[in-house]
């Protein structure tokens, strides 16, 4: 069982590197050796086993350009393994950092509605050429935003492995990790006019022939600047001792 920043029993996967994961497997449907999960199934994480790696150093230098951050994302990885005792006993350690800087800018509009000439008066029928009848669709809130996120993570293992004899199967193992995000977002919204608010009126008006609002002018324009901030940090860790016995057809987990 291992906890993460969640309100909720989902479980943040984003906490644990891949680099630290040795396996991973999912179980759609409940079996008796299995510990409760929930009803949509069960998945274990495995980190690395020392005695399955054996004699081996591994070490990872990456980094990638962002060109709209205009940042450099740096990814460094390090694994260490090794056995003694004839390979009865092994020791594993594994370390993890990464930190990406992203950026991504979207136009997007809420609230459109079906909207007559008329409901403007008959200023935005003169200024469209229209009867006041005529249909035609516009947006509240047409919005430019612009959203920035910088996420810096590092994470650790460490594992003990004992194989006294081929029946019994001695394990500790830690793991460790740090998640920092600074996440921001900027909003420029713009107020169109509507029957029901104190937004201007419109000196000019074109519709597509799809009947959306392909362009406007008008007066009194109101603009709003929205600014936000979430920010998330977390720490998680694990301390696990297990020893598997197998006897011909039993096993036994403790």
């Amino acid at each position: 069982k291992l906890a993460s920043d969640n309100a909720s029993r989902d479980f943040n996967y984003d906490v644990i590197a891949s680099e630290l994961v040795g396996k991973i497997e999912v179980h759609k449907t409940q079996k008796a050796k299995l510990q409760e999960g929930a009803v949509g199934g069960v998945v274990n994480i495995f980190t690395r086993k020392p005695l399955d790696l054996g004699q081996a150093m591994s070490l990872s230098v990456k980094a990638d350009y962002n060109e709209r951050a205009e940042a450099t994302n740096p990814k460094t990885s390090l694994l260490v393994s090794d056995t003694f005792k004839d390979g009865d006993i092994g020791a594993l350690f594994s370390l993890v950092h990464t930190k990406t800087t992203s950026r991504y800018d979207s136009y997007w509009s809420s609230w459109w509605h079906d909207n007559t000439y008329g409901d403007f008066g008959n200023n935005a029928a003169a200024a469209a050429g229209s009867s006041t009848d005529d249909l035609f669709r516009s947006p509240s809130y047409p919005k430019i935003n612009m959203n920035r996120s910088e996420r810096e993570r590092m994470g650790g293992t460490f594992a003990l492995q004992w194989l006294p004899n081929e029946n019994l199967d001695v394990n500790f193992d830690a793991l460790y990790t740090t998640y920092d995000i600074e996440a921001s977002g900027k909003v420029l919204s713009l107020a169109m006019p509507r029957a029901w608010g104190p937004f201007g009126e419109y000196t000019e008006l074109n519709i597509g022939d799809d009947g959306f609002i392909d362009s406007a002018a008008w007066n009194d324009a109101t603009l709003e600047l929205l600014e936000d901030s979430n920010p998330r940090k977390s720490s998680t860790y694990q301390l696990g001792l297990n020893l598997n016995w197998v006897k011909d057809q039993l096993t036994l987990n403790f």
